[in-house]
Formats: structure tokens, sequence, C-alpha cells
């Protein structure tokens, strides 16, 4: 996806043996063959269901009400669309394993059309370093739906013409795309170029994009715009020489400290920037953000760089980091108002990116089917437990929520008539002592080398177990306050 200037976050990188796209092995919990019955929870002033937030209007949507009433008033707004706003959604991964390969294949349902990641030409001393992603367009192929082959471009300062080396790398790495594509029995209906092109640039862009128009006549090209680029010279004739473009609303500025402001996607700007580009009168889809990052910053609070999975082993030892997400409210509140107050030219939503099992700083699949269609946001954390003989108790958390629930969470065991004989934290969970007869289970949130704790909707985490000399009546508690939405701090290393 193309990036603002200045910030190139690792999923860029031109090299995808070493890039943070790997996938972790989910956690996967299975019960043991045994007559277990569960334990009731017992109530006490202490809620054993996580509270969710108020759910009196927020600033962020209060904002975004108020900026969606505005555009009403703004020529080319429609009211009474169709509410079912067409879905898309990109596959950027390049390593094409078994979760990415078990997602396509299971989660195509929502979606109308696959974007897929084809290739990336990065430039050095001049010349074009192709890297091409080895995708599975047989598995893309079974599927059954509508497939776009995304060509990335790095940064290029120019001369652009249609007779070079440059123009060629583009024209021959397009068709071999294409021909490797169709000899799975895959016929793309798409062509899409991401180029990280300069706003200054925008009128030399234009020239390439009216070259492979012409090298391609049979299929449909596009290509990534910026908000930065609307209104600037250039930007409506480039878009005019494609057949659409996608608005990608998302991106991270440099932070200008640990403690400033972090967003992925300003939602009252997304409203602003989609009817400025439907003043083009050019077909275009907004790509929306489902993803987040680890940005790091030195014991001088300057910022250091960005991780989609991790620190980076250069980064040193005393760095500070900070993970921002996108938000699953904001983004569903979008996706809401377009579909019932639709610019005309706007004709759908490519999210970035399709979860894939082990992806970390990823929307997991449940999560963004909620937003899809449309369902309230919310994640619901429960303690549940199981023993056979009232000894040794078996600590769960669900999520029995429609969101992620990323944040910390503690659960708080009290007992009597009966003496502790041991416990212990699962999963990066720690025991405490909390008194005589009480104890204390906290989620990793605490530790440099624990990501937050995560748990998505339908999910199980064993967490603990504690075991006491004779069986005794127990009661379990959970305090599972939410984290502020879009950032999460880490402590200092």
């Amino acid at each position: 996806m193309t990036e603002a200037e200045g910030v190139h976050p690792t999923y860029l990188s031109p090299h995808p043996t070493t890039r943070s796209h790997r996938h972790l092995t989910s956690l996967r919990l299975r019960r043991e063959n045994r007559n277990v019955r569960p334990v009731p929870v017992l109530q006490s002033h202490s809620p054993q269901r996580f509270r969710p937030p108020s759910t009196s209007t927020s600033p962020i949507l209060l904002g975004l009400l108020c900026t969606w009433f505005i555009s009403l008033l703004a020529p080319g707004a429609q009211s009474g669309t169709d509410p079912r706003l067409e879905h898309q959604v990109y596959v950027w991964q390049r390593a094409w394993n078994d979760p990415v390969l078990q997602a396509v294949g299971s989660r195509g349902g929502p979606f109308t059309r696959w974007v897929v990641l084809s290739a990336e030409i990065s430039w050095k001393q001049g010349k074009g370093q192709l890297t091409s992603v080895e995708v599975d367009y047989a598995a893309v192929a079974q599927t059954g739906r509508p497939v776009g082959l995304a060509l990335r471009i790095g940064p290029f300062a120019g001369p652009f013409q249609t007779k070079g080396t440059e123009f060629d790398l583009l024209k021959t790495t397009l068709h071999e795309q294409l021909r490797r594509a169709k000899a799975k029995s895959l016929q793309p209906v798409e062509l899409q170029i991401d180029f990280d092109c300069a706003s200054s640039k925008l009128a030399g862009y234009r020239i390439w994009i009216e070259g492979l128009k012409r090298e391609f006549p049979s299929y449909r090209l596009t290509l990534t715009t910026l908000p930065a680029w609307l209104g600037r010279p250039g930007f409506a004739d480039l878009v005019k020489a494609a057949d659409g473009f996608v608005l990608q609303v998302h991106s991270l500025n440099r932070p200008s400290s640990f403690d400033a402001a972090f967003t992925l996607c300003d939602p009252s700007a997304a409203l602003r920037s989609v009817q400025t580009a439907n003043q083009a009168g050019v077909p275009f889809r907004v790509a929306l953000p489902t993803y987040g990052y680890r940005c790091a910053f030195d014991q001088q609070n300057r910022f250091l760089g960005l991780s989609a999975e991790g620190p980076r082993p250069d980064w040193p030892p005393g760095t500070r980091y900070k993970e921002v997400r996108s938000d699953p409210q904001s983004m569903s509140e979008l996706a809401r108002i377009w579909s019932t107050q639709r610019p005309p030219f706007l004709t759908g939503i490519l999210w970035y990116r399709l979860p894939v099992d082990g992806d970390r700083l990823n929307w997991t699949w449940p999560t963004l089917q909620s937003v899809i269609s449309g369902s309230t946001l919310k994640p619901d954390l429960r303690v549940e437990t199981a023993t056979e003989d009232s000894l040794l108790f078996e600590i769960d958390l669900i999520n029995r929520g429609t969101s992620d629930a990323i944040q910390s969470a503690q659960i708080l065991v009290r007992w009597r008539g009966s003496r502790l004989v041991a416990a212990d934290g699962l999963a990066g969970f720690t025991a405490e002592d909390k008194g005589p007869a009480s104890i204390q289970f906290s989620s990793p949130t605490e530790s440099f080398h624990q990501e937050p704790f995560r748990l998505e909707p339908g999910r199980r985490q064993r967490v603990g177990w504690v075991r006491f000399s004779k069986p005794t009546e127990v009661s379990f508690e959970v305090d599972s306050p939410a984290l502020p939405p879009g950032t999460t701090p880490i402590p200092v290393r």
C-alpha cells in the first residue's frame, strides 16, 4: 500500500524472508477427554463479566456524525443508497504459507473481490529490482471470486516515459503475473498499481498509467491514491487516465514523540477525503485499515521506526514502544455511513488486510466479520473453571463478545475452609498472593517480551490453575478494564 512520505513500515520490505509477516502458530486449547464438571462462578460486589466503556456517544463518533451531516449538504451526496456496500479485501502477505491458504480458502464469504499482491519493484541506483510473490493462484481460483493483481512500486523520481528500461520492467512484470495466473485457470479482472509516488510527480505518473492502459486494454487498470494528492496539480488527469482508483485513508505520519497522539485513520478526515475524491467524477473505492504497528522511541524520545511484529533487533536497550491499531468501532461507523449516504462515485470498501491466524497486529477474522455485518462491537470476557474433585481448579477466560479483547485482565480467586497448596499462571499470566485466602492472576501486560493480552471472539484461553488441600468453595472475579482505543503503551525494556 502507498505510504505517507517519510515513514516506510516493515511490510513494504522487498525481502519476504526477513519481513515481519511471518506467521505464528495460534495457541489452540484442547480439553482432555474426561468428565469435567464446571464450577459455578460466585457473584460478589465485583462483577464477573467485563463491563465495556460507557455506550454514550464518544467524541470520535460525535465528530463523525457532525462531519457526516455537513457532507449531506455537499453536492453529490445520495440518501437512501443501497445498504449493501461492496466489500473487497487485500491479500498482501508475501509468504503463502498454510495460515494464508486457510484464510483464502475459508474467509471469502463477505467479499466480492480479492486484490492480491503479486510482485514488487524497488529501485537501487536507478535500476529496478523485482521481487515476485509466489501466489498460489490455483487456491485463489478455487474460491470462485473475481481477483485483482496488485503491483507494488517503490519511490521513483523520474524521468517518466514509456520507452525505457523502467517502463519495460513494469510491462514485463505484469505480463508474467498474468501468465502465471492464467496457467492456473485464473482470469484476473483488475490490474492495480500501488506506486509510492511523490505528490509533485503525479503528472509524470500519468504517463506510466496511460502507457499501461494501452498495453493492457482488456483489463481494468486502477491505482492507489492518497488524500494528500487530492487537489494537487495533475491528480484529476491521473485518475481519469485509469479505470478507477483506490483512496487509501490510512497511514501513520512520523510521530513527534512518545506521548503524541497516534492514529492510523482519522474518521472525520476520511469522510472529508471521500467527499473530495468524489468530485473527480471517477469510480473509486476507499481502503480502510485492519492492522496495527509497534512504534519505537529512544531514551531521548526520538522516533526510531516501526515494526509489524515484535521489536526489531537493531533497536537499542532502553527503547520504548507503543502500539497503534485500527479502531474497529470507528471503521464500522464509517462503513455504516457510506452504506446509507454514499457519494455517487464510491463503489465499495477495500479492507487492508485479510486476517490470517498468527498475525498479532491485525484484527482477527471474527472482528472483521462483525464490522462488515454491522454488528455491535463489544468484547465480553468471562471466566469459566473446571474441576474433578473440588481440589484442582483450571481457569479459562472466554470472549463471548463480537470483537477482540485487547486489554489487561485480572482474575481474583477467593476461597474459604481450605489451604492453597499450589497455583500457577499459564499463557503469560502470573499468579500473585493477595492475602490469606485470595490470589490474583494477571495478564502479561507488564513484561517487555510479552504482547498485550488479546482474545478473539469465541476463543477460550486457559490462564492458570489452583490446587487446595481439601474440597472448598471458590469464587472467581474478573476485572478487565479496556485499553484506550488505538494505542497501547508498553513498559521500558
